[in-house]
């Protein structure tokens, strides 16, 4: 089965809203995705998974709802995972704007996951051309990973 885990930390709700925008552009993908709260996600939930997106908000570093999970990431290899991050933040705190998109695609990095895209940034809401962003980076995540399976297949 094809299938995504969106897992997220949301505290104003911005990062959800994201999560969900981004869930229907994989599913136009022909895609199935997972929803999840970050404190309901262990790690060994995201190695069921084809790809694995990870979102948080921004307000100096990884969120407390995130932190977790983010130091549960340390006891797994995460070696052939496709991942990428996305959050949102506020523009005004300009050095720190979108900081867990970052440290999370760092981290993923470390623990042997590719990660496939570039950190989607939001500052706050998705509103108006955001949505079709998030979408957008969905239908891109899934489009990558094809691209991956199928460079791995010819090797």
């Amino acid at each position: 089965m094809k299938t995504i885990i969106i897992a997220y930390a949301s505290m104003s709700g911005n990062t959800e809203k994201m999560a969900d925008y981004i869930a229907e552009g994989i599913r136009e993908e022909g895609y199935e995705v997972e929803l999840k709260s970050s404190l309901r996600t262990s790690v060994k939930d995201l190695l069921k998974y084809e790809g694995i997106l990870l979102g948080a908000y921004s307000w100096g570093g990884v969120p407390d709802e995130f932190i977790g999970l983010y130091n549960e990431l340390a006891e797994v290899d995460l070696n052939g995972k496709k991942a990428a991050a996305f959050g949102s933040g506020d523009s005004k705190y300009r050095n720190h704007f979108g900081i867990a998109v970052n440290l999370i695609n760092e981290k993923l990095q470390e623990r042997g996951a590719e990660v496939i895209l570039e950190g989607l940034k939001m500052n706050l809401a998705p509103e108006g051309n955001d949505i079709e962003r998030c979408k957008d980076f969905g239908r891109q995540f899934v489009k990558k990973l094809n691209q991956e399976k199928q460079a791995e297949k010819s090797l």
